[in-house]
């Protein structure tokens, strides 16, 4: 997007009106990660794209001038990632906003013709593929535990799930791992992470439960994004009979059954198809949860 510094974190969040042919990569850092940082810049430019922009919001030893830098404060909140996110995306100038961790890494299948797939598609949240350090699938398509609302609580427990990529009805219980998020502008404007979580209350979770009520989140499975450390990883990857079941089933949602149908297998299912033997992670994610939630009340009574 051409040789420009800017440091200002000082801004409110607000529409300033985009470019539709732009894409912005958003990326945070604590400023510890430089060598990461670096790679992950030099990814992103190597792409084959006519019209993108490369935006760091943190503290940042990095040289390159074809990046914009926005400057922030460290020391006014410890491992304020919320408030970072949400700067990087009221600066950006591209309708699609790809956030990413400074340790994450854009690899060569974001070509022009995938990325134009991506921009002509209809979606409010889209995921692509994710990579851990040694190849195996991050939390990209995923069931998430903190499903237990209302009658679903007693069908709904555990899943954690790697779900197939062509899995497509279940996104209503679904999370976005904060490492690699891929949004409009326009509708994280409007559902902007909260700003009163930080890095570890599990941000992203309480992001994805209360969004995921009307989100349009699409899969683009032809594209991907590499973390460069390895992280860990308590979503498990489906069994084959899992699959088979999950495949079958979906098709009857999807084709055969009348909606309000559907709707209520959908609850039961997920307990079925998933196995549950990260029982004890769950629960202390789930207390995590909680008590971020009872801070972020206790905190907007004030």
């Amino acid at each position: 997007m051409g040789d420009r510094i800017r440091c200002d974190s000082d801004i409110q969040l607000q529409d300033k009106g985009v470019v539709e042919s732009v894409i912005s990569f958003a990326i945070v850092t604590g400023g510890n990660n430089d060598h990461y940082l670096q790679n992950t810049v030099k990814s992103i430019l190597d792409l084959d794209l006519e019209s993108f922009e490369i935006i760091i919001v943190g503290r940042s030893e990095f040289p390159n001038t074809s990046v914009k830098c926005v400057a922030f404060d460290e020391s006014v909140r410890d491992g304020w990632i919320t408030r970072k996110k949400n700067l990087a995306v009221s600066h950006s100038q591209g309708d699609i906003v790809v956030i990413l961790h400074d340790y994450m890494k854009v690899n060569k299948d974001w070509t022009r013709s995938n990325v134009e797939a991506l921009s002509n598609s209809n979606w409010d949240v889209a995921m692509c593929r994710i990579t851990n350090l040694d190849g195996t699938r991050f939390r990209d398509w995923t069931l998430w535990a903190a499903n237990s609302v209302g009658i679903s609580r007693w069908f709904i427990r555990t899943s954690q799930n790697l779900v197939p990529y062509t899995i497509k009805n279940l996104t209503r219980f679904m999370y976005v791992s904060g490492s690699a998020m891929i949004v409009r502008r326009k509708f994280m404007l409007n559902n902007p992470l909260e700003e009163n979580l930080t890095w570890g209350q599990m941000e992203d979770v309480e992001w994805s439960l209360r969004v995921r009520k009307f989100w349009n989140y699409k899969m683009f499975p032809q594209m991907s994004i590499s973390s460069q450390k390895q992280k860990g990883n308590h979503f498990k990857k489906m069994g084959v009979f899992s699959r088979i079941l999950m495949k079958s089933y979906s098709v009857l949602v999807e084709k055969v059954l009348p909606k309000p149908l559907s709707t209520s297998l959908d609850i039961g299912f997920i307990e079925l198809i998933s196995s549950n033997p990260e029982l004890q992670e769950a629960k202390m994610r789930m207390t995590a949860l909680k008590n971020a939630q009872e801070t972020l009340s206790m905190d907007k009574n004030k």
